[in-house]
């Protein structure tokens, strides 16, 4: 509902803004035929573009509405089996971390021998 309540506002400024902008851009690129194309398109953004932002609220309000009761159940099932990304096992062999020593000792290398 927030980015639906956001689009909106934006679509409302921007069209209320679009009568005073578009025709300020259109004459400083095509000067007076610039100019009226620019009061067109203010115009019809000032009548077009809340309408565009009521659509987008009445879009993001209904997914949200939709999306809410699968997004319960999700977190019903999943409650109390969430583990922290940190949290492992104090015993767990392979998160051990493990001296250059044993390391050398396991692969039986011999470090003043050269490699082949």
């Amino acid at each position: 509902m927030y980015y639906g309540a956001r689009t909106f506002g934006s679509d409302l400024y921007n069209g209320v803004t679009g009568v005073v902008v578009d025709p300020y851009r259109g004459a400083k690129q095509g000067g007076a035929k610039g100019m009226i194309k620019g009061v067109g398109k203010g115009i019809i953004g000032l009548f077009f573009k809340p309408i565009a932002g009521t659509c987008s609220l009445i879009q993001y309000t209904s997914n949200g509405i939709l999306n809410t009761p699968g997004t319960i159940v999700r977190g019903a099932r999943n409650m109390g089996k969430k583990k922290h990304k940190l949290d492992m096992p104090e015993e767990d062999e392979e998160a051990k971390i493990e001296e250059p020593e044993q390391l050398l000792q396991k692969e039986e290398i011999n470090p003043n021998e050269p490699e082949e």
